[in-house]
């Protein structure tokens, strides 16, 4: 066989070579689409709403294409969706700098992008972004805006005064970065941007930062609590969920799902922060929230103090929320021995053991057992104590 016959048979084979993996390439791409077709779920979380107002899940601090993310907008609703989310913000930074990955001058060309998706799947979607000037300023999201081709300004109080004047509301992103230690600083500009109103919010959570100095602030100042994921890559990317990791969670009490009154709840400081397990909140709403989430099962005994066969009681208690309950407890009390530690487990149905000290004592008596909840914080180092009255009439 001749030269060329030996070239011609290899081209084929080339040729047919390609053509078999263009074609396994086409099938993968096929199984794929209707796997993800079909496993395109949505998770949920058992979290109750408290009395006057429902509980939304929120992210509010997310970046795409357009500005330094890798993804595009729409993959940020459907994951925000499946993650079980009800509110979102897509808060690129703004700037023709910062549109590194798209050639595209409109500013709100992601939400349009993102709008139709989010109203398809039932996600409120907030229109915001991230004013990003260099430290000592920080960043600020703006959320609510109408356009925000109005707040691309130079100068750092030029663009917060323009997102105000849209009724915006504003939150000091990252108080740490790229500070020493990851230690916020609160300079004279930001009390500047404090005492001009242009501070509503604070991010205590940022990613898998924790900011206790943040959170002492917030609670100083009056400003509201706020957590944001502040992802780039997809989710799964930059949270270990296999290992129970979760992004952070900015739970809203609302009055309703409207716009008008999810930004309500924010400027009157309705939130609680959902974080590596525990609650970051004001002593009120984690207390409305954790009673809403348990209902104790047996809350009234007849004991006979002075028998010999008084083996302990058992309060039972339900925990029909999500989050797991680390408690301790408070105050010990001389007549009744009950357990001092124990963790109410999401969605399960825990015990308390109950024994009355061996004493002359008759009729019925009311009692409040009284618990420090480890892992719901009201300020840095400082837990919700929260009461368990029981009844009981000793015979």
């Amino acid at each position: 066989m001749s030269k060329s016959i030996f070239s011609k048979i290899a081209n084929l084979s080339l040729i047919i070579n390609c053509f078999n993996k263009l074609i396994a390439v086409v099938l993968m791409l096929f199984m794929v689409s209707i796997t993800d077709a079909q496993n395109f779920n949505r998770k949920i979380w058992n979290i109750p709403n408290i009395p006057g107002f429902i509980t939304l899940k929120a992210d509010l601090h997310m970046h795409t294409v357009f500005s330094d993310g890798t993804v595009w907008p729409s993959f940020r609703v459907e994951e925000a969706w499946s993650e079980g989310f009800d509110v979102i913000a897509i808060t690129d930074h703004l700037g023709h700098h910062y549109k590194n990955n798209v050639d595209d001058d409109n500013f709100n060309r992601n939400y349009e992008i993102a709008k139709p998706i989010a109203d398809k799947l039932g996600l409120i979607l907030i229109k915001g972004t991230e004013i990003t000037k260099r430290m000592p300023y920080g960043h600020f999201n703006a959320l609510f805006l109408t356009d925000l081709h109005k707040v691309d300004k130079e100068d750092y109080f030029d663009a917060l005064k323009a997102a105000a004047e849209q009724d915006a509301f504003i939150t000091w992103n990252h108080p740490g970065w790229k500070q020493e230690n990851d230690i916020p600083i609160w300079d004279s500009i930001h009390e500047n941007i404090y005492k001009s109103g242009l501070m509503n919010g604070i991010e205590i959570v940022n990613k898998n930062y924790y900011y206790p100095l943040a959170f002492s602030w917030a609670n100083a100042k009056n400003i509201t609590l706020m957590s944001g994921s502040d992802i780039h890559d997809p989710a799964t990317a930059e949270f270990d969920y296999l290992s129970g990791e979760h992004r952070p969670m900015t739970l809203i009490f609302s009055k309703d799902t409207s716009l008008v009154e999810i930004k309500n709840a924010l400027l009157q400081k309705r939130t609680i922060l959902y974080y590596n397990d525990i609650l970051f909140g004001n002593n009120e709403l984690l207390t409305s929230l954790f009673n809403a989430s348990i209902n104790i099962q047996n809350a009234e005994f007849t004991i006979d103090a002075d028998s010999k066969d008084n083996y302990y009681n058992y309060i039972r208690i339900e925990n029909k929320s999500c989050f797991d309950f680390d408690l301790e407890l408070a105050e010990k009390d001389n007549i009744l021995i009950v357990t001092d530690k124990i963790l109410l487990k999401a969605n399960t149905i825990s015990i308390i053991n109950l024994k009355p000290a061996p004493r002359d004592i008759k009729g019925e008596k009311e009692y409040v057992l009284k618990y420090k909840v480890k892992n719901l914080l009201k300020a840095p180092d400082d837990n919700i104590i929260v009461d368990f009255p029981i009844k009981i009439t000793f015979i």
